[in-house]
């Protein structure tokens, strides 16, 4: 009768450093993270690999993995709170308590995301880059995720806020607390009473997607007075309660020298009277036949401008605004946008 063949543990921590690079490049991100557990060496081994490019999603949703990474918009790893409890005993010696982890099928308690997430990102060398948030968390909750992010990062490129219960309060003060900046912030507020107009602070960022169910819930909690005073690139509402004397006052306030960095407004409105929108407003009507295309890259929609109404400021500048609605629209409800073009100055 043969032997049995026992094959020998390969030592990979004694190959040359190339082979134990090749070997570590083929880990997944789970197993890179118990790699780095094995001794201060390895982690040490980990923290100077250059992985492969992706990102780091946070995410405080009930029910939802904390942890994700994304590559060119595909989840290819995630790390469960159940995966995390497993690893508890590695995390500042086990002194996280498990019952601390989640209560009643919630999503990672903010101390837990708060520790995990800086080992995460310290042995991947990587920032946070996604935050998804219930926007009906506690004051002292928000605050406290708030100035965490505030130590550990200058940026954010994506903050998530969605569900049916809605803390204006609390959503004032996160953005009242954050130092960092925010690339792109998506609020999805689907609650069903009325809220207090959220602080001006939102509209601090690159982008705002601002998005309600329907018209029994409409977008009042941003107003013309956050617009006028916004350093936003793009803005995008849905469902919206602005009526003609609003719009006025921000093209307005545009031709006056407001939103200097503005390049693409748009909202979803009820059917606007021309007379009233454009009072006092000097513009040229354009024909149907010249056909305009802008690429909103921040919100992935790629934008028509069939004629409109072209105006321009004193510096040059010219926009194009345009009032539209699909064919079957029996709520009557039209997008109304303006672009301001990049490279024209003159009409």
């Amino acid at each position: 009768m043969d032997a049995v063949q026992v094959s020998k543990p390969l030592r990979i921590l004694k190959l040359p450093y190339v082979a134990l690079r090749n070997i570590i490049m083929n880990l997944d991100q789970l197993e890179v993270l118990d790699f780095s557990f094995i001794s201060k060496k390895c982690r040490s081994i980990i923290k100077s690999t250059k992985f492969a490019n992706f990102t780091v999603k946070l995410n405080m949703q009930t029910a939802q993995c904390p942890f994700a990474f994304i590559r060119e918009r595909k989840t290819i790893c995630e790390f469960s709170t159940e995966i995390l409890k497993t690893r508890n005993r590695y995390m500042n010696g086990g002194r996280i308590a498990l019952s601390q982890y989640s209560n009643d099928g919630e999503g990672i308690c903010i101390e837990c995301a708060k520790i995990w997430g800086d080992y995460i990102c310290d042995i991947f060398r990587i920032d946070i880059d996604t935050l998804d948030l219930e926007p009906n968390q506690s004051v002292e909750k928000m605050i406290s995720i708030a100035e965490w992010l505030n130590k550990r990062q200058s940026s954010l490129r994506c903050c998530y806020f969605y569900g049916t219960e809605t803390n204006s309060d609390s959503l004032d003060r996160f953005f009242e607390t954050a130092d960092f900046s925010i690339q792109k912030l998506v609020l999805l507020l689907n609650q069903t009473y009325k809220i207090s107009p959220l602080s001006p602070k939102i509209l601090n960022v690159n982008c705002l997607w601002a998005s309600s169910k329907n018209w029994r819930h409409l977008i009042d909690w941003i107003t013309v007075e956050h617009i006028l005073a916004s350093n936003c690139v793009t803005l995008w509402i849905e469902a919206s309660s602005f009526h003609e004397n609003d719009l006025n006052r921000f093209i307005k306030g545009w031709l006056n020298g407001n939103n200097p960095t503005m390049e693409f407004f748009h909202v979803i409105v009820k059917r606007l009277d021309p007379d009233l929108l454009f009072d006092g407003i000097r513009y040229e009507e354009k024909d149907n036949s010249l056909i305009r295309n802008y690429d909103c890259k921040a919100v992935g929609v790629q934008y028509e401008f069939k004629g409109g109404f072209d105006i321009r400021r004193s510096d040059g500048r010219v926009a194009t605004l345009q009032q539209k609605t699909h064919l079957q629209n029996p709520c009557q409800i039209y997008h109304f946008a303006m672009i301001v073009w990049p490279n024209v100055i003159s009409m």
